[in-house]
């Protein structure tokens, strides 16, 4: 069986004092760590993998609004935004491969059909780190 991994090749603007990361261009391979086999993604592959991954966005804009995230510190913020961004394109290579079973990148409790979902789960995230920060502060 090949493992296939999606290189990419992303011009970023991190604007991380507000949490946010603008994606500004991106460009996917396939490449095979057994073979060094590479593989262009055909223009639909990439619209589908674009639109799946376009929703991170989404979600983000909506979590920098929340008073949960405004509260974190700036590492924590930076890390709910870097998981959403991550999720998303573990979520677009799975879609787009259609990686199942043993070789989902998500694992079924964790992949969400629906945005609302998604955000929902992101800002349990952003409320426990508020919680463990409060904790560590005393």
């Amino acid at each position: 069986m090949l493992s296939f991994i999606i290189s990419q090749l992303i011009f970023v603007v991190d604007l991380a004092e507000y949490g946010i990361v603008w994606i500004l261009a991106i460009s996917m391979t396939l490449i095979s760590p057994e073979t060094k086999y590479k593989y262009e993604l055909s223009n639909k592959e990439q619209d589908k993998f674009k639109k799946i991954y376009d929703n991170a966005e989404i979600v983000a804009s909506k979590i920098i609004r929340t008073r949960e995230y405004k509260q974190l510190s700036d590492e924590n913020k930076k890390k709910i935004i870097n998981s959403i961004y991550n999720y998303y394109f573990k979520k677009a290579k799975q879609d787009v491969k259609k990686l199942k079973g043993d070789n989902a990148l998500i694992p079924e409790n964790l992949y969400f059909k629906l945005l609302k979902d998604a955000y929902e789960y992101f800002l349990k995230n952003a409320i426990r780190m508020n919680e463990l920060e409060q904790k560590k502060k005393g």
